[in-house]
C-alpha cells in the first residue's frame, strides 16, 4: 500500500494546492516513487493547473471526475478509479518512467454533499470515499490528497485514510487562529477515531521580514510538537502559466526551494517510519 498524505487546512489561502503539487513532484523526481495528487477540492485548482484547458472541459463533460465517481459510487461498488485519472505528460523533465497523476475534479462535488446529506446516504457517500483513496493507494508509491477548506464530509475521510496530514501555514495572525481551529479538529476526531500524525509547515513569509520572523518565534512556542520540520519555506511554488511547461524540478522550483522540498519530503517519510 502507498503512503497516503493529506494536505488539510480549514483555513483558505495557506497554499495546500501548490503544496501538494511541489510534493508530488518531489517523491517523482527526487525518490523515483509513482504518486498521484487527489484534488478533493470541489474549486478544482490542482485540476486546471496540471491538464490542458481542452482535457478539463472534456472530463466535466463525460463526468470523469472524482464527483461522478462519488456520485455513481453510492450505488456501485464495482467502480474502478482509473477513469478520474490524468497521467501527466508534461511537467517536469527528469522523472524517466516514473508515473505522476491526478485525480481530477470539479465544482460538482459541493452540489453532490449537499444531495447526500438530503438524502441520507452519507454512510454510502464515505464508504465509496474510501474505497477511491484504497484504490489508489494500490496503484501509487504516493498518494498526495489536496482538501479544500472549511469542512466537508471527502475531506474528512481523507484525514482518516491518511497515514500524514500535513497543514500548511503562512506566519501570520490569522494562521494562528487556523491552527486553533485545526488542532480543536483533530481533538473532536480522537473521541472517535484513531487519527493520524498531522504536522504544520510553514509554506511562505508574508510582510516584513521581521514580522514573519516574529509570527513563527510565536508560533513554535505554542505549537512545536506539531510542527514536521522547522524549515521556512518563503515560496512553496509557482503556478504554472502553461501545462507543458517542462524543465528541471531545480529549474522550476530554484536551488533553495528544491532543497526544502527534498527535506520535508524525507522527513514524511522518516515520520511515517516512526508511527507505522
Amino acid at each position: 500500500m502507498g503512503l497516503v498524505v493529506t494536505i488539510a487546512n480549514r483555513k483558505g489561502g495557506v497554499g495546500k494546492t501548490t503544496l501538494a503539487i511541489a510534493l508530488a513532484e518531489t517523491f517523482v523526481f527526487e525518490h523515483k516513487k509513482s504518486a498521484v495528487i487527489v484534488d478533493l477540492d470541489p474549486q478544482s485548482s490542482a485540476s486546471e493547473i496540471l491538464l490542458s484547458e481542452r482535457e478539463y472541459a472534456d472530463r466535466l463533460e463525460q463526468q470523469n471526475t472524482l464527483s461522478g465517481f462519488f456520485r455513481s459510487g453510492l450505488s456501485d461498488n464495482k467502480l474502478n478509479i482509473s477513469r478520474v485519472l490524468s497521467h501527466a505528460k508534461h511537467s517536469l523533465s527528469g522523472r524517466g518512467t516514473v508515473d505522476l497523476a491526478v485525480a481530477v475534479n470539479s465544482p460538482e462535488l459541493w452540489d453532490l454533499e449537499y444531495d447526500v446529506l438530503r438524502s441520507n446516504q452519507e454512510v454510502e457517500y464515505r464508504t465509496a470515499v474510501k474505497r477511491a483513496i484504497g484504490q489508489l493507494s494500490e496503484t501509487f508509491d504516493v498518494v498526495i490528497i489536496d482538501c479544500p477548506p472549511g469542512k466537508m464530509m471527502a475531506a474528512e475521510e481523507a484525514v482518516l485514510s491518511s497515514n500524514m496530514v500535513l497543514c500548511p501555514i503562512v506566519p501570520e495572525r490569522l494562521s494562528v487562529w487556523g491552527m486553533d481551529k485545526m488542532k480543536d479538529y483533530f481533538s473532536e476526531l480522537s473521541v472517535n477515531h484513531t487519527i493520524p500524525p498531522w504536522r504544520f509547515v510553514i509554506s511562505r513569509f508574508v510582510g516584513t521580514t521581521t514580522e514573519a520572523k516574529r509570527q513563527v518565534e510565536l508560533i513554535y512556542e505554542q505549537y512545536r510538537e506539531h510542527f514536521l520540520t522547522e524549515i521556512v519555506v518563503k515560496r512553496i511554488a509557482m503556478f504554472r502559466d502553461k501545462p507543458d511547461d517542462i524543465r528541471t524540478l531545480e529549474q522550476f522550483y530554484g536551488p533553495a526551494i528544491t532543497k526544502q522540498l527534498r527535506t520535508i519530503a524525507k522527513k514524511i517519510e522518516s515520520t511515517h517510519a516512526q508511527h507505522g
